[in-house]
């Protein structure tokens, strides 16, 4: 999350990351969205004066879930992880990103001149995936051999 604000609201809001809130922030066009802080996730939080009483305030949270380049090497990398056991071809990530965002298993995030993503997904959504891609002839193992 990239927020620019009055110095005071940027302490708040980066005093807030630090306890299990809901906090609702409203953007200038006067639409908001709801972040929701927990105590089992930790925050990197930067802030950085831009002028007399102007901050910009960044806030990274340090969860594996969390995609801070919603690209395809970025995927390929978390899918790679400990996290999941299913075995995949670098080849088949475009198919598996196509079909998580259909299954809401990945959420990409709205952000402005950056892209991010949640991926929600777990090893048995991956392997089944990977299972109706093969069936169907979407995927194939011979991609990379």
């Amino acid at each position: 999350m990239s927020l620019v604000g009055a110095g005071r609201t940027i302490r708040q809001i980066s005093a807030a990351m630090d306890s299990p809130v809901r906090l609702a922030i409203f953007r200038s066009d006067g639409s908001f969205y709801c972040v929701e802080t927990r105590k089992r996730t930790t925050y990197r939080v930067w802030r950085e004066r831009l002028g007399p009483k102007l901050w910009q305030l960044l806030v990274v949270a340090d969860d594996p879930s969390f995609l801070t380049c919603n690209s395809d090497e970025a995927l390929w990398q978390a899918l790679c992880s400990d996290q999941y056991t299913t075995p995949i071809l670098r080849a088949w990530i475009p198919w598996i990103r196509e079909q998580l965002v259909g299954c809401c298993r990945m959420t990409e995030l709205p952000g402005k001149n950056c892209s991010t993503a949640v991926l929600h997904a777990e090893s048995s959504d991956l392997d089944r995936i990977v299972s109706v891609g093969l069936n169907l002839n979407k995927i194939s193992i011979g991609d990379e051999l």
